[in-house]
């Protein structure tokens, strides 16, 4: 029983893209994989999560099972976001507004009022959400951040969850940008076996700006591994359309942190 619990939340984590299922759903779910009764399902379950080889959250009064590694991520985005939305950064509005008219002046360019609100936000604030359809301007606040930031001396690191995405962010900034994945490093154990990142809280990235294109495209695991790598105090902007691209894996970060209304958003 034990087995079909994991199996179907296993399943619809790696197939169906779902971080967690209500009980009410896992348990008719395994009954037609298992032949025990509710109550037998119900039991082995309460016994699964006391032994912590399967957990619970209450989400909107619904009691949600996870597996493991995947309510691990979830809480380990969510204290990193919340350690980093503590950090304090440039609030000076009248400096702020001297670094976007010089930008305009060096790019030739004259930002509308919502990139600039979309400028100052994402100065101002640790955690940024930058969502838009295409042909709506990011590329330009992007070129925008990059200037202003290296004004004021931060480092800047771009990437994006795929080698397209990266490709094109590249081109169209001038800038080297990396897939999230070569950004941390990811390492191969001789003769195969799983893959692990470089980067992580032991060896943090040292760029002190983390700009992630296409981000409706990353997935908890992945989102969970950025994170780890971010130092204290970094800036961390996701840029991307959230009703476009669906993760890759498991999760929705972007649409979640946007729905919960907690980062500064344009």
């Amino acid at each position: 029983i034990a087995a079909g619990l994991a199996f179907v939340l296993s399943y619809n984590l790696n197939q169906n893209g779902h971080v967690y299922l209500p009980q009410e759903k896992l348990i008719p779910a395994a009954l037609k994989l298992l032949g025990c009764t509710e109550a037998e399902a119900e039991d082995e379950l309460a016994r699964q999560v006391m032994l912590k080889k399967l957990r619970m959250a209450k989400i909107n009064g619904r009691s949600c099972i996870y597996l493991p590694e995947a309510f691990e991520a979830e809480k380990y985005i969510c204290a990193k976001m919340d350690a980093l939305e503590m950090t304090d950064h440039l609030s000076d509005v009248d400096n702020l507004n001297f670094l976007i008219e010089k930008a305009e002046l060096e790019n030739g360019i004259r930002y509308e009022s919502l990139q600039k609100k979309a400028i100052m936000e994402a100065v101002k604030n640790s955690v940024f959400v930058l969502t838009g359809g295409p042909g709506t301007g990011k590329t330009t606040v992007v070129h925008a951040l990059l200037h202003i930031f290296r004004s004021m001396d931060l480092t800047v690191a771009l990437c994006a969850p795929t080698g397209r995405a990266a490709k094109r962010l590249s081109e169209s900034t001038s800038t080297e940008a990396k897939t999230i994945h070569r950004l941390l490093e990811m390492e191969f154990e001789e003769g195969g076996g799983r893959g692990h990142f470089r980067r992580c809280e032991q060896d943090l990235l040292e760029e002190s700006v983390i700009i992630v294109d296409e981000a409706s495209m990353v997935d908890g695991a992945l989102m969970c591994s950025l994170c780890k790598a971010i130092k204290p105090g970094a800036h961390l902007i996701l840029i991307g359309d959230a009703d476009q691209l669906p993760s890759v894996g498991a999760g929705r970060i972007m649409g979640d942190l946007i729905d919960s209304g907690r980062f500064a958003t344009v």
